[in-house]
């Protein structure tokens, strides 16, 4: 497919129509799947910053266990199938990310939360925008979210979110090892 230029060309002109008009030059799209994608921006939207926000493995695999989602990620019920995904999905992101070059850019979770403006900087920086206040602002914000996410994003940046596995983390470790 990715030699067949009028399906590259359909691909950017359909995704692009699909896209609300305020929003067609950048995109936050933070599903776990996401990742099985990268072959197609890559080829598609050769132009594509892609920012990886990487969590710790367990908190990720915390987070998605008990978030219900509607529909698609079965893998998502089960501890075991979640560490398997888990990892896959780490080597796919590896791989593509050193296929993608400048292009791709790795963003430890855990510094985002902890300096969030130099790491926000570092990304604008990259995408040649300026920074604004309302980076570090949700209040006011008129952006549609329609993700399991949704009540996250009205709230500040916070690192607790990171830190709940923990809780369970003996359980966690007897069921994903």
């Amino acid at each position: 497919l990715v030699t067949d230029r009028q399906f590259i060309t359909d691909i950017r002109k359909y995704y692009f129509a699909a896209m609300p008009s305020l929003s067609s030059r950048f995109v936050t799209d933070k599903m776990p799947g996401n990742g099985l994608y990268l072959w197609l921006i890559r080829f598609a939207f050769p132009e594509a910053f892609v920012f990886h926000t990487k969590r710790a493995q367990q908190a990720m695999i915390w987070s998605c266990y008990r978030t219900y989602f509607e529909t698609g990620h079965h893998y998502s019920e089960s501890l075991v199938e979640l560490r398997r995904y888990a990892d896959k999905y780490e080597e796919l992101l590896a791989g593509w990310g050193r296929e993608m070059n400048e292009n791709y850019r790795l963003v430890p979770y855990e510094e985002l939360v902890k300096s969030t403006q130099l790491v926000m900087t570092r990304v604008l920086d990259t995408l040649s925008l300026p920074l604004e206040e309302v980076c570090f602002t949700t209040k006011g914000s008129s952006r549609v979210v329609n993700t399991a996410s949704r009540t996250q994003v009205t709230e500040a940046v916070y690192d607790n979110a990171n830190k709940n596995w923990l809780n369970y983390a003996k359980f966690l470790d007897t069921q994903i090892g």
